[in-house]
């Protein structure tokens, strides 16, 4: 079967993931410094960036936006133009996909149900969709609602699922045509079930099947089931009614989201720079125009970096109407054993997943939450540094995975070389609940730090 599934509906991929953590991380340790005779600024940095990584990973522009320690006083640099032969310049109103990092936001209408006493993370699967059993696999039932929602459900990814049932001649279209299809979230789900009851020897032998508990593997398909009990719960109510009542109000007017779950309207499609991804294999495909089918609750959400900050704040500083702040989500699973975490600090210092959080323990830095997005034709990365109050978050119009991870070694040195090596960085604590290091100022081994492979 298929193993290299190169089209990025939020499935990681170790290599690309590599340098996308470390330009963010680079990014944001150097953000810190400020700039003075013989230290690029952070437009330069930018700018090396793209001209430098850009060619050979497929994107033509970049925004980036951090939010300096203390305040909310937002900062965004742009970079690059809007797509290939393209004069227009990428700007603050351009619009990237945010990829997976909408995971954290279907949790959070979850957890407003939870606080409202109709939501429980550990109840199971057939307790809230009863209605699609027997049409799913029987065995799904019992899943508990926290095994999905931290990819320990054994339920094998959508696109991965459509991989199989092409290579099998079940599905009679390249992949490039499937992901043009006006499905519905239930038909997507509908692919990982029809793998799942006629070919299980075949997604056991590939390991993307297994008892829930047993294994972790990341799967978009338990997100879109997640989407459709949080639909169900708010009264049949869409995702997109949800976000906007929820999410999208907390922006300031001059601030735009926006879930996509099938073809964008030209509003949106207007502010986004064109899109470039590559499809198993083929040659790299402007997939702009693509309908948004496969993204949904798995990975719709499209926005500006300088509007995902103050979201992602939103969930993490106060909750979503009423819902559990996100540092009290809970449930993280160590990604190599698929065990609950019970000691953070010793577990997690490559990163633990969490229902749909990812969360890592730095001792120089404390705690650091991140998230790769991953949608189509786009990559949007964020840290957001607890024990420092500090955030950033990088948007490129590529979701070329193949040829990213040859540039680990020249993005390190073209960021880190010049700054982050020759200046160490200190990171003033501002206190709060989380894990931070016992001094409240300590000095970061950033060269230990960056390599940190938390995200794979």
């Amino acid at each position: 079967f298929p193993s290299t599934f190169e089209i990025s509906t939020g499935v990681k991929k170790n290599m690309a993931n590599r340098t996308l953590r470390n330009i963010c991380f680079l990014i944001s340790f150097c953000l810190v410094v400020v700039s003075g005779d013989g230290i690029p600024s952070t437009q330069q940095l930018l700018d090396d960036y793209v001209t430098k990584s850009g060619p050979s990973q497929s994107f033509t522009g970049a925004q980036f936006s951090y939010m300096i320690p203390g305040t909310e006083e937002i900062r965004t640099f742009n970079s690059g133009t809007e797509g290939v032969g393209s004069k227009q310049k990428i700007a603050g109103t351009n619009l990237f996909g945010w990829g997976s990092i909408t995971k954290e936001f279907i949790t959070s209408l979850l957890m407003i149900k939870q606080a409202e006493g109709e939501f429980d993370p550990e109840s199971t699967l057939g307790t809230y969709l009863p209605e699609y059993f027997p049409e799913w696999p029987e065995a799904w039932k019992d899943i508990k609602m926290y095994q999905i929602m931290n990819m320990t459900s054994g339920i094998i990814d959508c696109s991965y699922a459509a991989d199989i049932l092409i290579a099998l001649k079940v599905i009679d279209m390249p992949l490039s045509k499937v992901l043009q299809q006006p499905y519905t979230p239930a038909q997507v789900v509908g692919l990982a079930a029809s793998v799942t009851q006629s070919y299980s020897e075949a997604c056991q032998q590939i390991k993307f099947c297994f008892k829930p508990g047993t294994s972790y593997h990341y799967s978009n398909t338990n997100y879109f089931i997640a989407g459709m009990v949080a639909s169900k719960l708010f009264g049949g109510a869409s995702l997109t009614e949800l976000l906007e009542e929820n999410v999208f109000s907390l922006l300031d007017k001059d601030e735009t989201a926006y879930f996509g779950d099938s073809v964008l309207p030209k509003s949106i499609l207007a502010r986004m720079p064109q899109a470039y991804s590559r499809i198993i294999n083929s040659d790299v495909l402007n997939v702009t125009n693509y309908p948004w089918n496969f993204m949904g609750a798995a990975g719709g959400l499209i926005g500006s970096t300088n509007s995902l900050i103050p979201l992602l704040r939103s969930l993490f500083k106060q909750g979503i109407s009423g819902g559990k702040v996100a540092t009290e989500w809970g449930y993280y699973v160590n990604r190599q054993t698929a065990e609950l975490v019970t000691n953070f600090k010793e577990e997690c210092t490559l990163g633990c997943y969490g229902l749909g959080v990812l969360k890592q323990y730095s001792p120089s830095a404390g705690t650091i939450y991140s998230y790769t997005g991953e949608p189509l034709g786009y990559r949007t990365v964020y840290v957001y540094y607890a024990c420092q109050d500090y955030w950033a978050a990088l948007s490129i119009n590529s979701a070329d995975t193949v040829t990213t991870g040859a540039n680990v070694t020249e993005v390190v040195e073209i960021i880190a070389s010049s700054i982050v090596y020759a200046n160490p960085i200190e990171f003033p604590n501002v206190g709060g609940p989380e894990d931070c290091p016992s001094s409240q100022k300590k000095k970061s081994n950033v060269e230990s730090e960056v390599r940190l492979d938390f995200l794979q």
